[in-house]
């Protein structure tokens, strides 16, 4: 697969990342796999998927011979001259890192993730194979960023909808020799790694450690909560503080948003940013009901990016992403994840205190309906957990909190 690497390593193919296949030892110091595996770095639907990336195989030089579409995978079987190989694509989002290579510049999948994603694998049965039993001992001697790990495991476990409960990964570790034992360790000698079973039932549970779940209390409520993320909003201006409107099809989201809500709310309550007030009143053309604007409620303040054009954005000395942010770094003039955080987690408490008993809706923010997912699952919560509905979603929780 030469070719292609090359094709998308010179091309810079932003929207894809290598993740695995037959290049594993190389670039990952994994066990080597057939094929390729890749991802998409966002989300993307399948048709546009398809088509870009069937555009690079054939630029690069390959015949698509086959084609196999399943709920969350693409796999193209390609060939080139006598030989065919296989190239899959998987809907998991990675945070990707650079690599320049012999190939060019790839995006290469970090390596917290592949450990969050073999660690998932094998313990919803999704991928339970000996490799993948063999790449959490390789994985696990790689020097690791902690807040980077924490949020693979959150945004792994999330999109794939597996529970994510410590106590039950150390009870899958203990079943682990069970369920490998011998053909484990007959696997390791016959690839000539230095393991066997124990030693993979001790680097679970070692991986599994490293996940650090955070219980914080919340007041004694009873709620019914509906959260609505905003409609698609102006990307001229960058994210955060900016007064962005939304756009015509951010209209369109919401008014078939509205439709959706199942009513009878109490209270409504809405992030005052302009793209929120927005998404608001076109909801509230419908329930016709006072509405308090919050700035509790706000996205992060990203300080002096507020209000930027993305153009201007792009060239400042100064530019950050808020994923790139540890947790303690603020934007310039702005919020740090820790004081986002802070204040998000402020308002969740004081909207459970303030409307017990109560039926409520909140439009507000993809950050903000993070923290607020992470808060009710004890997820850690960083710049990096990415679990964000899309713009326009509802999520509806019946909250009892004793």
């Amino acid at each position: 697969m030469e070719g292609l690497l090359r094709y998308l390593g010179d091309s810079k193919a932003e929207n894809f990342i290598l993740k695995g296949g037959e290049i594993s030892s190389e670039v990952f110091g994994l066990t080597p796999r057939a094929g390729l595996v890749f991802s998409p770095r966002k989300k993307m639907k399948y048709s546009r998927i398809k088509e870009e990336f069937s555009s690079f195989i054939e630029k690069a030089g390959y015949v698509i011979i086959d084609l196999q579409e399943g709920e969350r995978f693409l796999s193209f079987k390609v060939s080139r001259g006598e030989k065919i190989s296989t190239v899959e694509i998987n809907d998991d989002c990675l945070t990707p890192r650079e690599n320049p290579s012999k190939w060019g510049v790839l995006k290469v999948a970090n390596l917290e993730t592949l450990l969050a994603e073999r660690i998932e694998g094998l313990y919803s049965g999704r991928a339970a194979t000996n490799a993948d039993l063999a790449d959490v001992c390789l994985l696990i001697k790689a020097k690791l960023d902690g807040e980077t790990l924490n949020a693979a495991f959150v945004n792994t476990f999330v999109r794939r909808g597996t529970l994510l409960d410590k106590t039950a990964l150390y009870t899958f570790a203990e079943a682990i020799p069970e369920a490998f034992g011998k053909n484990f360790d007959e696997y390791a000698k016959a690839n000539n790694l230095d393991l066997d079973i124990e030693r993979a039932k001790t680097d679970f549970k070692t991986a599994a450690s490293k996940y650090l779940p955070v219980d914080l209390p919340l007041p004694k409520s009873k709620i019914k909560l509906t959260l609505v993320r905003h409609g698609k909003d102006d990307p001229v201006y960058v994210g955060g503080w900016s007064e962005s409107p939304l756009t015509k099809e951010g209209r369109k989201q919401i008014e078939a948003t509205r439709e959706r809500l199942s009513g009878g709310y109490d209270v409504f309550i809405a992030s005052d940013l302009t793209r929120t007030r927005q998404t608001a009143e076109i909801i509230n053309e419908r329930f016709q009901m006072p509405v308090v604007y919050s700035q509790g409620f706000r996205e992060t303040n990203n300080g002096i990016f507020a209000n930027m054009l993305a153009a201007d954005f792009q060239r400042h000395p100064q530019k950050v992403y808020f994923a790139d942010l540890k947790y303690f770094d603020a934007y310039p003039f702005g919020e740090s994840p820790k004081t986002f955080f802070e204040r998000a987690y402020k308002s969740f408490v004081e909207l459970l205190e303030t409307y017990n008993g109560k039926s409520v809706i909140l439009v507000t923010h993809g950050g903000i309906m993070t923290v607020i997912e992470c808060i009710l699952n004890a997820y850690p919560y960083n710049s990096k957990v990415k679990i964000a509905p899309e713009n326009g979603e509802i999520c509806e929780y019946d909250l009892e909190i004793k």
